[in-house]
């Protein structure tokens, strides 16, 4: 994890200083944001297209208390210092959690989860039925 942080901007034209690489995936390398400590930046690898950038800005305005305790939804398009090309997202800070694929595995939850119960697994497993019937409930697919 040793990624050079871009100079982005946010919609209103703000630079966004952009601290150490948090994460990589498929899609992207999230970042830290220097001034805080509860967002970060997801930098996609290739530039959006108008459709996903669209797409961002209509999450970001959808945005709600409810979803906003279940989920890190994003909160803003963020776009390059020169030309204005959108290439990532800002979303909270999620930390000191675990991957819930890590729970749902036999192998992993007997490392990481050795004291859960059957009434343990079934409240995760309601709790994250409910959050995605809160993303359902506002038209919004969950996909990955």
């Amino acid at each position: 994890m040793s990624a050079r942080p871009p100079e982005v901007c946010d919609a209103a034209g703000n630079v966004i200083a952009l601290g150490a690489e948090v994460g990589q995936g498929g899609e992207g390398i999230v970042f830290d944001i220097r001034s805080s400590t509860d967002m970060v930046a997801k930098i996609y690898h290739q530039p959006l297209s108008a459709e996903r950038a669209g797409k961002i800005r209509l999450m970001a305005s959808l945005r709600s208390d409810e979803i906003s305790r279940l989920t890190a939804w994003p909160t803003g398009l963020l776009s390059t210092k020169q030309g204005q090309r959108p290439i990532g997202l800002l979303m909270p800070k999620v930390s000191g959690k675990k991957d819930i694929h890590r729970l749902y595995s036999v192998k992993s939850r007997r490392t990481d989860f050795q004291r859960v119960d059957w009434r343990f697994l079934i409240r995760a497993a309601s709790n994250t039925a409910r959050a995605f019937g809160a993303v359902h409930q506002m038209n919004c697919v969950i996909g990955d």
